[in-house]
């Protein structure tokens, strides 16, 4: 692997066999590729705060027409075998994603002319979730904004049950959970997909939308009702264990007094699913 500063070489259908996954709609799915519309989206590199984006950069992402392209550095490989390797073991990760993968998701290992490759996602354009909260303050649409906070809400808790059951670990944040068509259901987008079962610092991915958007009253009682009812619904009490959930709320700091009183709601639902 390489954090080589060389630029990657795009997807094509004629990679050889074994190279793309899944290999029943790969091929087809590259040809449908508007290459002539391709646009680097560096705007989305790097990015801090109410950002949307990666905060990774050596990311390269790049939208074609209505296709997303993603690689990056250290998925450049000067061996194909271990290119191999590593795009074999993350589609067994995305295959664990179940309904959170995004519709029509290929992998493709892409030879260079150096004897190495890229490894390449290919998923569909869609609105991150913070996308559509930056939209929603940017139109003063605080029922907007509440929609996309519970839709967070709802995609969080689902993270944590992925990490107690699955071991399957997410970076939890607005920037990689995206859309589905119906504007209600979501995906996760992000490649980085670990393996444990704790989420580092997972307190924080719920309560810096309480800090992020503090003067937002309503759609912040939105958002607290949303990770009631889906804690409630999804997390069983050796989830709660297992993550060490109620220590890590306990000892996140926060910059509101919205977020403290949040903080401390959450932690008398997680005490309550004893």
């Amino acid at each position: 692997m390489s954090d080589s500063s060389t630029l990657p070489v795009l997807p094509t259908p004629t990679v050889p066999s074994g190279y793309i996954w899944p290999a029943a709609i790969g091929r087809g799915v590259i040809r449908q590729i508007e290459f002539d519309r391709v646009i680097s989206r560096v705007d989305l590199i790097g990015q801090q705060g109410l950002s949307d984006g990666s905060g990774k950069s050596d990311t390269v992402i790049i939208q074609a027409g209505d296709w997303c392209l993603k690689t990056a550095g250290r998925k450049h490989f000067h061996d194909l075998d271990d290119g191999r390797t590593f795009l074999v073991e993350a589609a067994r990760r995305k295959l664990q994603l179940g309904s959170l993968l995004a519709p029509n998701t290929v992998l493709v290992l892409q030879p260079d002319d150096l004897g190495g490759g890229w490894v390449w996602t290919i998923s569909p354009w869609m609105k991150t979730l913070r996308t559509m909260m930056n939209q929603a303050i940017t139109t003063a649409n605080e029922s907007v904004l509440g929609q996309a906070l519970e839709i967070f809400a709802r995609a969080a808790v689902r993270a944590l049950v992925l990490a107690s059951r699955q071991n399957l670990v997410l970076d939890v944040h607005p920037s990689n959970f995206a859309l589905n068509d119906d504007q209600i259901s979501f995906v996760y987008i992000d490649d980085d997909i670990g393996h444990g079962s704790l989420i580092p610092a997972i307190s924080f991915c719920f309560l810096r939308r309480f800090d992020e958007y503090a003067e937002f009253g309503q759609a912040l009682a939105a958002y607290l009702e949303a990770i009631e009812v889906a804690m409630e619904m999804r997390l069983e009490f050796s989830d709660v264990k297992t993550l060490n959930l109620i220590q890590d709320f306990e000892h996140c700091q926060v910059r509101t007094k919205v977020a403290e009183q949040a903080q401390t709601r959450i932690i008398q639902i997680l005490r309550q699913r004893r």
